[in-house]
């Protein structure tokens, strides 16, 4: 785990503002790697914690719904509260599917 205690707490929303259930988010290094995945809960959030200072990088995904890259400056330990509106996916767009694990569930639309 990390040494500091950012503290990060998500919410997964559809482009008309619904909360968007069992969304992956994904704690990632600057090479895109992922280090955690959460996923969100009925109220479309998730928590993460022990968070390192400096910039940390995310990535949302759910099915249907195109990628969204965050880049989240952590400067103390005081929770941020993010919401991350997702898109609806459009041919040749990057999606999330949980339906194919060959790519662990990020794949072509």
């Amino acid at each position: 785990m990390f040494a500091a205690s950012g503290r990060v707490r998500f919410t997964a929303k559809d482009p008309i503002g619904g909360v968007i259930e069992d969304a992956n988010v994904c704690l990632t290094d600057r090479d895109d790697n992922i280090l955690r995945t959460q996923t969100t809960d009925k109220s479309g959030q998730v928590l993460f914690t022990d968070l390192p200072l400096g910039d940390v990088h995310f990535v949302v995904g759910a099915t249907g719904f195109t990628l969204k890259y965050i880049r989240i400056p952590i400067r103390s330990s005081k929770e941020l509260k993010i919401e991350a509106t997702l898109e609806i996916g459009t041919v040749g767009q990057m999606i999330y599917s949980d339906k194919h694990p060959k790519y662990k569930g990020w794949l072509q639309y």
